[in-house]
């Protein structure tokens, strides 16, 4: 056991405290951390809401993702099954793989708001 369950774990736990810090505490417009866009940065309601959106999605991911892990941890510990680390790698760099659905996915319920909010 060693780089397998980091890769599981490690990399996603923090990734999902990211964004509940993200989800608890907003922070304003800026140009370092957050959801950001030029959709987005309209003003402060679109950046709290995108912002709001983008990390329940990065937690959904990154949950799916460490579900995922388990089972390819239990495959290889219990019923020792040979799986190469690059698994676990890829696991941990769900995200990075899954991330235009977290720009499309808040893109697009942004789009939908500001046309809600314009009618």
């Amino acid at each position: 056991m060693g780089w397998d369950i980091f890769f599981v774990f490690g990399i996603q736990l923090f990734v999902i405290l990211s964004a509940i810090l993200l989800l608890v505490k907003i922070p304003p417009i800026n140009s370092f951390y957050g959801y950001r866009t030029k959709m987005s940065s309209i003003n402060n309601e679109y950046w709290k809401y995108a912002n709001k959106v983008a990390a329940k999605t990065i937690i959904v991911i990154s949950v799916l993702s460490i579900l995922i892990g388990v089972v390819l941890l239990i495959s290889k510990y219990c019923f020792n099954i040979e799986i190469d680390l690059f698994w676990f790698f890829i696991i941990s760099v769900a995200l990075i793989i899954f991330a235009p659905i977290v720009f499309t996915e808040t893109k697009l319920r942004i789009k939908k708001r500001h046309e809600k909010t314009n009618e």
